[in-house]
């Protein structure tokens, strides 16, 4: 069936009109990245999904069958300023080195390292062969576990990659998209997810140092990478070394991250990144 999104006016209350949903709802769909879709005209098979506009507002639209899409400028009630942000594109004046860790699930696993020793891949082919399957880390049942399991108790480096797409995350950590060849080609390069923390609140004042730095560091480093959602983010031929912790991100086990045409095909990341060498 030929249907189009249309705007949803954002209520603080349920209500019964089918224009209008509750704090709670839109809530729900906004922290879900999987929801994202990022044109008007993109089908997908869920009712309810959101847009980020170029103001970095998050944008509630609903699937209509045979309406018309509304104007997006002539609305402004349903720019989300009460919603936390989950992921918007990432601007010099939205992100910063000393931007703190605000997320709450799994904060520990995503703001510390493992001790357990470095061991390094040539490739995100070569690391991939040796990480358990996505059906498998379901089969753990994560959740909101605060440490890591036997399988993310790892350090890795991978020697060769490129990076195609940056994001700034609601809790203010970098994502990374990353693959294995210099430019990206759907149903040939391998993706890999990294994420930059934000600076913990918890920790040494070297620990957040370290965190200060790196993300310094990568934000001077990527200020010619484009950005994910921005004409002509693919092709970046940006070619890093990467390292840190192994991280399962039961939030895209079933769904992998995705900026437009680059998607990754798993729920694993290296999160948080300890170093990265462009």
């Amino acid at each position: 069936m030929k249907y189009t999104y249309v705007l949803i006016l954002f209520a603080f209350t349920a209500c019964n009109s089918s224009r209008r949903i509750s704090t709670r709802l839109a809530n729900k769909v906004f922290n879900d990245s999987t929801a994202r879709v990022y044109s008007l005209e993109e089908q997908t098979d869920r009712d309810l999904v959101y847009y980020v506009a170029a103001t970095g507002k998050k944008i509630l639209l609903k699937k209509i069958p045979g309406q018309a899409i509304l104007p997006l400028s002539a609305h402004h009630a349903i720019l989300m300023d009460s919603v936390s942000d989950d992921e918007v594109p990432i601007r010099n004046n939205r992100v910063g080195a000393n931007d703190p860790f605000t997320g709450s699930v799994r904060k520990i696993p995503k703001t510390t390292y493992s001790d357990k020793a470095y061991k390094s891949y040539r490739t995100i082919p070569a690391l991939f062969r040796k990480l358990e399957s996505n059906d498998f880390m379901r089969s753990l049942a994560i959740g909101h576990r605060n440490e890591r399991v036997e399988q993310e108790d790892r350090n890795v480096i991978i020697v060769k990659a490129y990076l195609y797409t940056i994001t700034v995350e609601g809790d203010n950590d970098l994502h990374l998209l990353i693959g294995n060849t210099p430019v990206y080609k759907k149903g040939v390069t391998r993706v890999f997810n990294a994420e930059i923390s934000g600076v913990p609140g918890d920790g040494t004042a070297e620990e957040k140092q370290h965190f200060i730095e790196l993300r310094e560091k990568a934000i001077r480093e990527m200020s010619d990478i484009p950005l994910c959602g921005s004409n002509g983010f693919l092709q970046s031929h940006r070619r890093i070394s990467i390292r840190g912790s192994l991280f399962f991100d039961s939030h895209h086990a079933t769904k992998p991250a995705k900026c437009r045409e680059v998607e990754g095909e798993s729920a694993w990341e290296i999160h948080p990144v300890r170093d990265i060498s462009f």
